[in-house]
């Protein structure tokens, strides 16, 4: 074991299996490191490391029995590393990426290993990290991107253990508060960009617009209705998509000529439905119809993507297009990425991806390999030149842990590529069209760098509603800034109640996207579900200038845009297992309701405003709320501010600078609010009443101070 300061508040501990047989010798340190202090001992191991007068972590050496058994001693032996450690039963742990239960870790087992997580159980996810931060004051991360398995007291109460399914490893010791925590761990693995001004705008999706025509009458729709809305999105229907391998060996097998069979489904979803009612058992062990990406246009549905977007692009709508990193058989890419060696192979050449079970129908591109990187990055360049502007990069939990890849073994690579593959595409569409930005759904550690992320494929229910939020918490508490969710669930069709109230809250969100296996745009849903969410969009779009100027600050500071209270409260015992409420940036916390019209809503310390009455509450208060459907309780924090936009716009984009109002609420905390690229706008006292003015470009902005606004002051018309 070898101990290294690596900054102010944090050292770093690489614990290694030497492979000797000679008798271990005892032996007793103690290691003073600037705050840091640590004391070792040996046979049996042993380590306590301390920050000032405040211990941080003990490495026990005799961890009392549990559930299975016999203690684990810190240890590397043939395989893993075991390193178990002491837990005071009241602290708080949180991290390890999006898992959709409780988001207070202590009394839970969990292993990091991305997963296809569908209906969003609790012990599965689509983002892993080994990373973990506790209100004691100190954070852990495994530098690894092998599965580790974190158990938090659920063996024996007050005792933890970190299986790493590798022989040894690194493991960085922060201390500090959460802020000083996720700042250390992004020394480590990146700081995350800031998204792009227009992706903080609504998002409207489904699965799936069947056609261009379809698509453009969606778009015209949403433009004469005058709802606010940036991005439109295509899920698989824009590909072309072969009928898999493994299918057409089957239908040969059977005495069926493949081409007579498939011509007469032209819809792939339709194509499986006749496989599967004409041949059940052998469809159990096949591929999936249209699951790969070929990045070939299904012409017949979509014949002139060009001008398609061209139109989109002139009701100042943007395309995002559904991708992923399975490159089927029957592909014009398939067998140039096979002879080129870019595919996962099962070591005997055989391009291998796994879904459901490990198929060959499709070849995993590898990511691992530089070469097959730049071709991916090629075809994501040729889509923005057509003028897309974003890539949804679906799947990626599928890296067979088996496969042989060019740069890692399969153990590291199964985590590690979806984070590579994300990376490939955010840093193409940072090249063509400026800034960087994806939608996607896994990675492992260092993921956060590449925005935005979305939970995933939650099913159409109150259950769900949520665990998405809890995901999202649990995301954003393990360093990842900007995140969403599907607004009304993935899988199903929601009822009015619960699309609206999924709509509010997903709305008063990091980001903002509706989207679905059933249609998800709000006239399908009465005439009061289409009021509150326009009510709700246009609240957003008014608040863009906001949650940009949160965005740059969050980055600068180490916090994420959407914040558990916890986060913001850590010494707050009663805020730590809080997990239906959340800050929104410095000033607002939302508390959503999934049904109903009552809830108790926490207040922690300090004054806030209930933003819909006006009304004034000291915390810590428990408040028990009445909200109508239209009504989401949302407070405002005393000695904030609130940015509003003038522009009652239906796009996000520099238009919402040009006229703005500040709101302070209690003292004004700053004299400078930072907006990135655009500039900043300055606060000044003159003769007692404060004043603001912009720079770059927002010096032309006209920019107003007003007493502290209210939900009405929106003025919906």
């Amino acid at each position: 074991m070898e101990i290294r300061r690596e900054s102010v508040n944090t050292v770093r501990m690489s614990f290694r299996h030497l492979h000797t047989s000679s008798t271990p010798v005892s032996r007793k340190g103690r290691l003073v490191l600037g705050d840091f202090t640590a004391e070792v001992s040996s046979a049996p191991a042993e380590l306590t490391v301390s920050f000032g007068d405040r211990k941080l972590l003990h490495m026990m050496p005799n961890p009392p029995s549990g559930k299975r058994g016999h203690p684990v001693r810190l240890s590397a032996t043939d395989g893993h590393l075991s390193v178990p450690f002491e837990i005071c039963e009241d602290e708080g742990i949180y991290g390890l990426g999006e898992f959709f239960g409780d988001i207070n870790r202590n009394g839970q087992e969990l292993t990091v290993n991305v997963k296809d997580s569908f209906a969003l159980p609790n012990d599965e996810s689509y983002i892993a990290y080994p990373f973990f931060w506790s209100t004691r004051g100190y954070g852990l991360f495994v530098d690894t991107s092998s599965a580790v398995r974190f158990d938090f007291g659920h063996n024996f109460k007050g005792a933890g253990e970190i299986v790493i399914e590798e022989e040894g490893a690194d493991i960085y010791l922060f201390a500090g508060g959460p802020r000083e925590i996720i700042n250390g761990y992004w020394e480590l693995t990146g700081r995350p960009a800031v998204p792009p001004l227009w992706s903080y705008g609504l998002w409207m999706s489904r699965c799936s617009y069947m056609s261009g025509k379809e698509l453009l009458d969606i778009a015209r729709k949403i433009r004469r209705r005058g709802l606010p809305c940036d991005v439109l999105h295509l899920d698989p229907e824009w590909l072309r998509r072969p009928v898999p391998y493994s299918v057409t060996e089957m239908l040969k097998e059977k005495g069926v000529d493949p081409a007579s069979y498939c011509a007469n489904y032209g819809v792939p979803g339709t194509l499986l439905d006749s496989l599967n009612a004409d041949y059940p058992e052998e469809m159990k062990k096949m591929g999936y119809p249209g699951e790969g990406c070929t990045f070939e246009w299904n012409t017949r549905a979509f014949p002139d993507p060009e001008g398609m977007i061209r139109k989109l692009h002139g009701m100042s709508l943007r395309l995002s297009l559904w991708i992923n990193p399975y490159i089927p058989r029957g592909s014009g890419a398939f067998e140039h990425l096979l002879e080129n060696g870019m595919f996962v192979t099962d070591g005997q050449g055989v391009p291998i991806a796994e879904f459901d079970r490990i198929t060959h129908d499709f070849g995993n591109v590898d990511f691992t390999n530089p070469a097959a990187r730049e071709w991916y990055a090629e075809q994501v360049r040729k889509l923005c030149d057509l003028g897309v502007d974003v890539l949804k990069t679906d799947y990626g939990e599928g890296a067979p842990s088996s496969g042989r890849y060019a740069g890692l073994d399969g153990a590291r690579a199964h985590n590690a590529l979806p984070t590579l593959y994300n990376e490939t595409v955010f840093n193409a569409v940072r090249e063509r069209n400026g800034e960087g930005i994806v939608w996607g759904r896994s990675g492992g550690a260092g993921i956060h760098r590449f925005p935005v992320q979305w939970g995933g494929d939650p099913t159409s229910t109150e259950r769900d509603m949520l665990a998405a939020l809890r995901g999202a918490l649990s995301y954003s508490l393990s360093g990842g800034v900007f995140m969403s969710f599907d607004i009304g669930g993935f899988a199903g069709s929601p009822s009015p109640e619960l699309y609206t109230r999924w709509a509010e809250m997903g709305l008063l969100f990091s980001h903002a996207r509706a989207h679905g296996t059933t249609p998800r745009e709000p006239w399908h849903f009465g005439r009061k579900a289409e009021s509150v969410f326009m009510m709700y969009d246009r609240l957003r779009y008014a608040l863009i200038p906001y949650l940009y100027w949160q965005s740059v600050k969050s980055v600068a500071e180490g916090r994420p845009l959407v914040r558990a209270l916890v986060f913001e409260f850590p010494d707050d015992v009663l805020a730590r297992n809080i997990q239906d409420e959340y800050m929104l940036g410095d000033t607002l916390l939302i508390a959503p309701l999934a049904r109903g019209t009552q809830r108790n809503v926490y207040l922690p310390q300090g004054t806030w405003t209930d933003f819909r009455t006006g009304s004034r509450m000291e915390g810590p208060a428990l408040v028990e709320y009445t909200a109508p459907l239209e009504v989401m309780p949302v407070f405002v924090r005393d000695n904030s501010i609130l940015i509003r936009s003038e522009a009652k716009a239906v796009s996000a984009d520099e238009k919402l600078f040009a006229g703005m109002t500040l709101s302070v609420y209690g003292r004004c905390p700053l004299r400078s609010l930072d907006f990135g690229r655009y500039g900043s706008v300055v606060l000044r006292s003159k003769r007692g009443k404060m004043q603001a003015s912009g720079t770059g470009t927002l010096s032309t902005s006209n920019i107003r101070i007003k007493s502290p606004l209210l939900f009405r002051d929106f003025s919906f018309p």
